[in-house]
Parts: C-alpha cells; sequence; structure tokens
C-alpha cells in the first residue's frame, strides 16, 4: 500500500516530493542524481508507511512493545547513574520511540506541540502516555521540563526542528548549511549537569524498529557553552540520518531561513522553499559548514 501511494505521489509530483528532492539535493551533493532519485522514493514509500503506522498506534498504543526491540544494554552505561536529555532527529518512528521507551524501564518525558482541535489533542495524549510517557506542552514548557528533569524523569526533544532567531534560535550547521535550531536541551544538561544523548527508533529488515543511540565524545559539561554543544548535538543528529537516510523527515522545511548576510553564490545552495530573512548568520558558519570536529560514538 506505501509502494503505490508513494508511486502517486512520484507521479503528481506534489509539493511533499518535490520537498524530498530539494532536500536531498542539499543534503547529499555527492551523490549520483540516478541515486539521489531512488532515495526520494524509498523516502516517500517510509514517510506513507510513517503515516500509517501512526494511526495504527493511535488506535492500539499496547501494540508499542511488541513491535520493538528492547534498547541494547549499552544505553544502560550511559544513563544508569542518572536521568538524562534525549535528543531525537525526526528519524525512522519518533512517536513509537516515545511510547515506547518507557516500556523498557525508562521514565521519560517528552515535549510536544498540542493541536487545535481538542478532541484530537485527547486522542493522541491518550496513546502517548498509555505506556507511561509523560507528556510536557510546548507552550510554557520550560519550568516543566525543568520539574520533569529535577524529578528524575529524562526528557526528550526534538532539535531538527526551525527555531526562528527572532525566537531565540541560533544558526548552526546542518548538513552543510546554516539552519535556525534550539539550544535549549544543551542549556538544560549543562546547567543541570545531565548527559545528554541522541537516539532513534529505526525500522529494520522484519518491520520492527530498533533503537540507536549516540554518546557524544565529551561529557555536556566540558563544551565551552551551549551553542557549542548544540551544534556537537546536531552533528549527531546528521551522523544518524546518514546511516538511514531513507528514513528521514525529508518532507520538513528544514532550511527555510536564508541569512541576510549571505551572498547571491551561497543563497543558492539553499533549496527552493527558503526566503531570506533579516537574521544574519557568523561568518566562519557559511564559509566553512562549521562542522564540529568531535566524531561521536555510535551505540545501537
Amino acid at each position: 500500500m506505501s509502494k503505490a501511494i508513494a508511486k502517486v505521489i512520484r507521479l503528481l509530483n506534489i509539493g511533499a516530493y518535490k520537498n524530498i528532492r530539494a532536500n536531498l539535493n542539499v543534503a547529499f551533493p555527492e551523490m549520483a542524481e540516478d541515486e539521489r532519485r531512488e532515495l526520494a522514493f524509498r523516502n516517500a514509500v517510509h514517510t506513507v508507511r510513517f503515516g500509517i503506522d501512526f494511526l495504527r498506534v493511535l488506535k492500539h498504543p499496547e501494540m508499542v512493545k511488541a513491535c520493538t526491540i528492547p534498547p541494547d544494554e549499552s544505553i544502560r552505561e550511559i544513563v544508569d547513574k542518572s536521568n538524562f536529555i534525549l535528543c531525537l532527529p525526526h528519524l525512522g518512528n519518533w512517536e513509537i520511540f516515545g511510547q515506547a521507551i518507557p516500556c523498557f524501564g525508562f521514565k521519560a518525558a517528552a515535549v510536544a506541540e498540542m493541536f487545535r482541535n481538542e478532541k484530537l489533542n485527547t486522542l493522541i495524549e491518550n496513546a502517548r502516555q498509555h505506556n507511561g510517557l509523560v507528556i510536557i506542552p510546548r507552550k510554557g514548557a520550560g519550568r516543566k521540563v525543568i520539574g520533569a528533569l529535577r524529578e528524575g524523569y529524562s526528557v526528550g526533544f526534538l532539535p531538527d526542528q526551525n527555531l526562528s532567531p527572532a525566537d531565540g534560535g541560533v544558526f548552526l550547521d546542518f548538513f552543510g548549511l546554516p539552519a535556525p535550531s534550539s539550544t535549549l536541551p544543551a542549556l538544560l544538561a549543562q546547567r543541570l549537569h545531565l548527559p545528554v544523548v541522541v537516539g532513534a527508533s529505526v525500522r529494520n529488515a522484519d518491520g520492527k524498529f530498533e533503537f540507536h543511540f549516540i554518546q557524544l565524545p565529551k561529557t555536556a559539561d566540558e563544551y565551552p557553552d551551549s551553542e557549542s554543544l548544540a551544534q556537537a548535538l546536531l552533528k549527531a543528529n546528521e551522523t544518524l540520518i546518514r546511516q538511514f537516510p531513507e528514513q528521514y523527515l525529508w518532507t520538513y522545511h528544514r532550511w527555510r531561513y536564508i541569512p541576510s548576510n549571505a551572498t547571491d553564490d551561497f543563497a543558492k545552495r539553499f533549496p527552493f522553499y527558503a526566503v531570506k530573512r533579516p537574521y544574519p548568520c557568523p561568518e566562519p558558519l557559511m564559509a566553512q559548514g562549521a562542522c564540529n570536529n568531535d566524531t561521536p560514538t555510535t551505540k545501537g
């Protein structure tokens, strides 16, 4: 079913498919065009399947544990001494990750966007909390997140979302282009002296979901500031995405803002949906992609 729907999406070249193609051009410029085209189709199939899985889990949240392989014991070495901050890219199925992680002994909470439709909010919140996940509404989340962390909960964030510089976002390197991002997970990790981990639940060949984790090469406190830690986390996100590029949310407008100080040539590297905004970006970031030299270690 997913393949059939993806073929229609590709044939009609609807907006979501255009976004996939444009974002893959940004992320993998070294890839042959035929290879990117094939990857775009596999990503469309995954995106449709994600939507189907999302609806199934809403109706049957009890199925989450059965379709998930328990996390590798190596993650226990990282978190046994403390709760932690978890940074998830929109990779694999982050909904299943959040709902499944409490099934394996983690006391977990997640920051989530609320919808305008109250009935839909109730349905989604009930499903998310069925297995023990605590939901923190994004609006006014700051104090509640700190409270949850101090009560021993591990809290999950999705750091690969756009946060306008007008709202506190900073430009960080993501696949070689600056993208406005939140530093909140990094700020909390350093302020509360907590470990921070990058992870995802990715579908394997058998159709089940496997947990993959990345441990940064340094503790949060060893990074000089929250921005450098946030950059390391985003690069770790990128590492996971490069391992499973067909399962990432390439439909998203990740490179939405072109920095105000970008040259015309630099601006051409952005996808078609990007617009120039009055937010300057540090020159070194544009000059060389501001790649963090620390190499993360994969756990999974």
